[in-house]
């Protein structure tokens, strides 16, 4: 997994939107049990997140533009949550098939990513 880009473009936007309601959608499908599955499921979340992180900070800054607008303070927030919450993710990964290690690192790993959905305005 690499790290976000900030990208723009007239269609970012709506499929961004297309991305989170696929993501809703998933909500129906079955549950993931394995630990294995439920990394993916992870990861997944963790990439739908930076999509929408990624659109925030590639908006122009609220100090040269008005509304939609992004602030350096927001954007150094979530570029802080996703060091944590990639880090999290890479102890998840490494701990699959260790027991009690992968269900605490996989709690920890869920809570960064949902850490870092929160910072994002709008998102």
């Amino acid at each position: 997994m690499t790290r976000y880009q900030p990208i723009g473009g007239p269609f970012f936007g709506l499929a961004s939107v297309i991305l989170v309601g696929f993501v809703l959608a998933s909500c129906a499908l079955p549950r993931a049990e394995t630990p294995a599955q439920r990394l993916f499921a992870l990861q997944a979340d963790y990439v739908t997140v930076l999509t929408v992180a990624a659109e925030y900070e590639s908006l122009p800054r609220c100090s040269a533009a008005p509304p939609p607008c992004s602030t350096g303070a927001i954007v150094e927030k979530i570029r802080g949550a996703d060091d944590i919450a990639f880090a999290a993710i890479s102890v998840a990964k490494k701990a699959l098939g260790e027991g009690d290690a992968v269900e605490r690192s996989l709690a920890a790993a869920s809570a960064a990513v949902a850490a870092l959905s929160a910072l994002i305005p709008g998102g």
